[in-house]
């Protein structure tokens, strides 16, 4: 595994933690819009995973499954409802369908894992990423419903 895509990988939980202590921070007006932020960038994680299962679909010898290419689009199909649940129901809503799009995602790379030997050495990497993009997720759920914030 090349250090860059670590590296990358931290750089993109930047973006992550700030939204997540904002949306539980103290002032309500950019709590709130910090919230729906997360979510949107929540969406775009998982779109980006569904992309990369979906180049890993198209590698030559794959075979080019049907059911992987399906599910390779699903999370994608997750972030989108999660954006209209946020947008039509409510952030704290589309964050709980995300975080259970975020575990389907890493219990579906476990299993794509386990067929394929060369998506091994990646998976720590996208399941150390995918775990902290849960709990910050969590964390904001659970701080927003009990009324906590975090005030800087």
């Amino acid at each position: 595994m090349p250090v860059v895509v670590s590296l990358l990988a931290l750089l993109g939980l930047v973006p992550l933690a700030v939204l997540a202590f904002g949306a539980a921070g103290y002032v309500r007006f950019v709590a709130d819009r910090m919230l729906v932020a997360l979510v949107d960038y929540v969406a775009v994680l998982l779109a980006f995973t569904g992309g990369t299962h979906w180049a890993v679909g198209l590698w030559p010898g794959s075979g080019r499954s049907p059911i992987r290419l399906t599910a390779a689009v699903l999370p994608m199909v997750v972030g989108w409802i999660g954006l209209i649940t946020s947008q039509f129901v409510s952030p704290s809503v589309a964050l709980i369908v995300l975080i259970a799009g975020t575990l389907a995602t890493m219990l579906t790379e476990h299993q794509a894992a386990r067929r394929q030997p060369a998506l091994q050495a990646s998976l720590w990497v996208r399941w150390t990423f995918s775990g902290l993009v849960i709990a910050a997720m969590a964390l904001v759920l659970l701080l927003r419903e009990v009324g906590q914030a975090f005030s800087f």
